[in-house]
């Protein structure tokens, strides 16, 4: 299953949102964004809101023109609302809303580099989802889910039923 991440930015920003596109493209990762509003106002936002709900995580580009949009300002707090993980990429000073709790990378310099330590940040934040039965079984492997009790660690019937 294909991990996806919704781009929320405000068509100024066009731009920068197609680099990091391309860059989390080229790591197999599904990427949804809004497209020129051709569509009637309704469908449009039926259409925001089911890619938004089908995303894995929103990855918002702050600027004073996302902050003056109120189409990504309303995409950014529907995330919120779903308690989507939400990754920040600011891209002028002063641009983060109020709200954001989160980390974000500064992007104002547009770099490769800067790019790159976002599009990083914004895997990080996507959930693991195995693309097969062997990677299923190698990260139960890892962790201590599905581990054989030992001698070490017995469990009591007491302790079985406080769990």
């Amino acid at each position: 299953m294909s991990k996806s991440v919704f781009i929320n930015y405000a068509p100024q920003n066009k731009d920068m949102a197609k680099r990091v596109a391309m860059r989390l493209r080229d790591l197999g990762i599904s990427i949804s964004v809004v497209r020129s509003p051709t569509t009637e106002p309704e469908q449009l936002k039926k259409e925001i809101g089911t890619k938004i709900k089908r995303a894995d995580c929103m990855a918002s580009l702050f600027s004073p023109d996302w902050v003056n949009s109120k189409r990504s300002q309303a995409e950014y707090h529907y995330a919120a609302k779903l308690n989507k993980p939400i990754v920040g990429g600011l891209l002028e000073n002063g641009a983060v809303p109020d709200d954001f709790e989160g980390e974000y990378v500064d992007l104002s310099a547009a770099t490769d580099e800067d790019i790159a330590a976002f599009v990083l940040f914004v895997q990080e934040e996507l959930p693991f989802v195995a693309d097969s039965f062997e990677d299923e079984l190698d990260a139960l492997e890892d962790s201590a889910v599905g581990k054989p009790k030992t001698a070490e660690q017995p469990v009591t019937t007491e302790k079985a039923l406080s769990d």
